[in-house]
């Protein structure tokens, strides 16, 4: 990622719904380049958006921090925010549409000096 950058990606659900992943980084001009606050968020156009922050210091995350859910269609029945390992965090998320709950996990992994996500 470019310091100060913003990364954005399309995908399709395993439902076949367009799913828009953001990664974009909080700038903090008194660190080095691989250390920095980065909000990750991902949606899925007309129906929801979830978006959480980390801190990244020396290629780990310290913390996890400002989840943020919103159900446009259907509602959210449990979320909890979690730093899985010192390379991980995931925000495990449980959205009810009619009578079908499904598990979204918005996951951001530092991968060298990248970060992976993945739902």
């Amino acid at each position: 990622m470019i310091q100060g950058g913003t990364q954005l990606f399309e995908s399709v659900s395993p439902e076949g719904n367009q799913l828009i992943i953001e990664v974009s980084e909080i700038p903090n001009y008194l660190r080095a380049v691989n250390n920095g606050n980065y909000t990750i968020s991902a949606s899925m156009p007309g129906h929801w958006k979830a978006s959480y922050q980390i801190s990244v210091n020396s290629n780990k995350i310290t913390r996890a921090y400002s989840p943020s859910i919103l159900a446009y269609a259907g509602s959210f029945t449990s979320a909890t925010l979690k730093v899985d390992s010192p390379i991980q965090t995931t925000y495990y998320l449980k959205r009810k549409l009619f009578l079908v709950t499904t598990s979204i996990n918005l996951r951001a992994k530092l991968l060298s000096d990248k970060i992976s996500i993945t739902y």
